[in-house]
């Protein structure tokens, strides 16, 4: 191999660690703004039943977990859903799936991640049990398309799980006779360790309202491990158009961090990185779209000026205009990418 040719590569290969760098500083940034798990004490040897402060419902059958139970008795349920776009964005979760080789982009109606400890040894669910999660939700956003995904950290896609996803209402007679009373959190304020990851997060207070649940529906998926699971469906019926973008910030630099697309009545957010949107870049048709950055100090910088759609393949200029610093939570975030 020529001397400029090995050059030619290991220039690239800094320029795309560089640019790795910057995205993961952006990320990390917004990582702060995460969720926090909720923390459940469920015994080891009898069913139990879990009310999340969100309305959701989680059964455990007896012998649930892969422990000795002659020597453990309780174990520590880990648990905490996603939810918004803005959600899905702060915890670095890409919604696509892969079908026959060819990517699809999917819209949730929500997620749910859930692991368990015992100290600071990881738990699995035992090989002859499963647990069961109702996935709370307005009754006017039940949606009979949705089927069941789990999340491939490693791949940073969302696999195929289930079709069996049950949508349903709760009434006075159903499930009342589960076998155990309602586990609720029992910590306040207390520092949980995130399986996988090097951050701590503080626990929610309890809060349980059998009551409260009358009116909601329920989405339900049947796990057998632990992990990040979807309701998904993949997005059909739209007419995806590609072009080759040039995206600048309001001094008219070239943008390197990864650039988001939220769409008006979908519940996704769409990533494109330098790496592939030349060849990957798309937009839809006929529909209202936002479109944000994040730079390594963790500030949003948003498209203010929309472009033209012209003729697909076409270059198009995008200008993002800084928003605002950091912000604080996902309330806050939402606002400003202008997704619910």
């Amino acid at each position: 191999m020529r001397n400029s040719q090995l050059l030619n590569i290991v220039s690239f290969l800094v320029v795309m660690m560089l640019c790795s760098i910057s995205d993961l500083l952006a990320q990390n940034k917004l990582s702060n703004l995460k969720s926090p798990f909720s923390k459940y004490e469920v015994s080891t040897t009898e069913c139990s039943k879990i009310m999340h402060h969100s309305g959701s419902l989680i059964y455990i059958p007896s012998n649930a977990f892969s422990v000795d139970v002659s020597k453990i008795d309780v174990v520590t349920l880990l648990y905490r859903e996603v939810r918004t776009p803005s959600e899905m964005l702060i915890h670095n979760i890409n919604m696509t799936t892969q079908l026959m080789g060819k990517t699809y982009y999917l819209e949730s109606n929500g997620m749910f991640e859930m692991y368990c400890l015992n100290g600071e040894d990881t738990v699995q669910v035992h090989e002859d049990r499963s647990i069961v999660v109702r996935l709370a939700l307005p009754s006017k956003e039940v949606d009979v398309t949705m089927e069941g995904f789990r999340y491939n950290k490693e791949e940073g896609r969302w696999d195929s799980y289930t079709n069996r996803i049950q949508p349903l209402l709760l009434n006075d007679k159903d499930d009342d006779l589960w076998g155990s009373g309602i586990v609720q959190s029992n910590a306040e304020n207390v520092e949980v360790m995130e399986p996988g990851w090097d951050d701590e997060w503080v626990v929610d207070p309890a809060w349980a309202r059998q009551d409260s649940l009358r009116n909601l529906a329920f989405q339900t998926m049947e796990i057998f491990d632990f992990g990040l699971y979807n309701y998904d469906r993949i997005i059909n019926g739209e007419e995806f158009v590609p072009y080759i973008p040039q995206f600048v910030n309001q001094n008219n630099d070239s943008i390197k961090t990864d650039v988001y697309v939220v769409y008006e009545g979908l519940n996704t957010v769409i990533y494109f990185n330098e790496y592939n949107w030349a060849k990957d870049f798309t937009l839809m048709q006929n529909r209202k779209y936002s479109m944000f950055t994040v730079d390594e100090d963790g500030a949003i910088f948003k498209l203010n000026k929309y472009p033209e759609l012209t003729a697909a393949g076409s270059t198009l200029t995008f200008m993002l205009e800084k928003k605002a610093d950091l912000p604080k939570n996902a309330d806050e975030l939402s606002k400003l990418i202008g997704a619910r």
